[in-house]
This record gives structure tokens, C-alpha cells and sequence, in this order.
């Protein structure tokens, strides 16, 4: 009984949650650490009831987005000093957001690594 009082409770947490989602707030489809606590206690509350087939696994996590970039001028990159001319790998945002800004960086695409080789 208890059990079953707990899935009713994880329920209507999860649609509590759903329901005070501001209408512009980002959705990511990465899960917090607390839907992981939420999805293991769901799972082990139907596994104890004997109810396998419910059990809904978890969409795999995807990586972080990284871009290659092509140096401009002389920086430092998750704490090594990278010459200008050299292609990275960074976060797509981070190029984005600060590196591109500030021309410190340009993306690497085959034109322009075509062009830096000539």
C-alpha cells in the first residue's frame, strides 16, 4: 500500500513540476541529477511491485557541443597557451560567446583552414 502511495506521490510531484514550468523558460533534454534520483526510487518502487514491463529507462545523455577554432592571437585555453594559427576544440558557446566577439578566434572550416595553410 505504501508503495503504491509513494508512485502516487512521485506522480503528481512530476506533474506539479511540469505544471509551474514558466511557458518560456528553456527545456533541455539533458536530466538533472534530481529526475536521475527521481527515475532510480520510480524504478525500484515498480520493481518491487513486480511491474517490470513499466519500468521506462532514461534517454542516454548527449556531450557537450565543441566547435574547432582557429587562433588569431596568442591565448590561454583550459589553462595551456595556445599559439595563434593553432586549431583547438572548444565549447560551442564559448566560441561563440567570447572568442568570435572578441577576434581572438574564427571557426574552422575547410576555406579558412585552406586559406591559413596558404
Amino acid at each position: 500500500e505504501w508503495v503504491r502511495a509513494r508512485l502516487d506521490a512521485l506522480r503528481s510531484t512530476a506533474r506539479r513540476r511540469k505544471e509551474t514550468k514558466a511557458p518560456h523558460t528553456r527545456t533541455h533534454s539533458l536530466a538533472s541529477p534530481r529526475d536521475d534520483a527521481v527515475a532510480a526510487t520510480k524504478k525500484a518502487l515498480l520493481l518491487m511491485l513486480g511491474l517490470r514491463a513499466a519500468v521506462v529507462r532514461a534517454a542516454p545523455r548527449r556531450g557537450l557541443a565543441t566547435r574547432r577554432a582557429l587562433l588569431l592571437k596568442d591565448c590561454v585555453l583550459k589553462g595551456r597557451a595556445e599559439p595563434a594559427g593553432a586549431v583547438v576544440s572548444v565549447a560551442a558557446g564559448h566560441l561563440r560567446n567570447y572568442l568570435l566577439p572578441r577576434q581572438i578566434a574564427v571557426s574552422a572550416t575547410a576555406e579558412v583552414l585552406a586559406s591559413a595553410a596558404a
